[in-house]
């Protein structure tokens, strides 16, 4: 019996699935590991910034695989045209699934990680209220967590650069505009 062209498009997409999802652990070195796995003062900004990323590695993984099984489900069904051809499915299902990962690598995983810096932020802002009772202290403190921030990401402040165009580069215009912060430094 000769597999159907849907299906084995289906499995090219399940495997690409897997491998993203699997590609957050497959491919980290011992350096990432010790990083995750390390106490640091304020919060584990390494293991967050993991966090972020797996997350968007499982929306492009996960939607890979229910392709691909939803793909494998069609001839089952019986819906399988006798004009699809593995010389169609094939590369289709490979460029899907490149595109996929290129979307992932440069659109998904940078904009989640603006999200969880952005969400980190607001909720260091209402921290550090409730901890300081100095609220210049507080707001030190606020400005300090955004250059960390800047350093664990790999973005440097560039010369001359103010506080808050450095955090708005951070986390995008539109996420800034939505943190409650403290008002910038003099």
């Amino acid at each position: 019996m000769l597999a159907s062209p849907i299906a084995a498009g289906g499995l090219v997409l399940d495997i690409a699935g897997a491998l993203i999802l699997a590609s957050a652990f497959m491919l980290k070195r011992p350096t990432a590991w010790r990083q995750e796995s390390t106490t640091y003062v304020g919060g584990n900004a390494p293991l967050f910034l993991s966090a972020a990323k797996q997350t968007a590695d499982a929306w492009v993984g996960g939607a890979l695989l229910a392709a691909g099984f939803a793909a494998q489900l069609v001839p089952t069904v019986g819906a399988d045209p006798p004009w699809l051809c593995l010389w169609l499915t094939l590369p289709v299902a490979i460029s899907v699934s490149a595109i996929a990962a290129a979307v992932l690598w440069r659109v998904l995983r940078p904009l989640n990680i603006q999200r969880a810096i952005a969400h980190d932020l607001e909720q260091r802002w209402v921290d550090y209220q409730r901890d300081y009772p100095d609220r210049e202290e507080a707001e030190r403190q606020w400005w300090a967590a955004i250059e960390s921030w800047g350093y664990f990401i790999y973005k440097e402040r560039r010369p001359g650069e103010e506080l808050q165009a450095f955090g708005r580069r951070l986390v995008g215009e539109r996420r800034w505009r939505q943190i409650d912060r403290p008002p910038p430094p003099t």
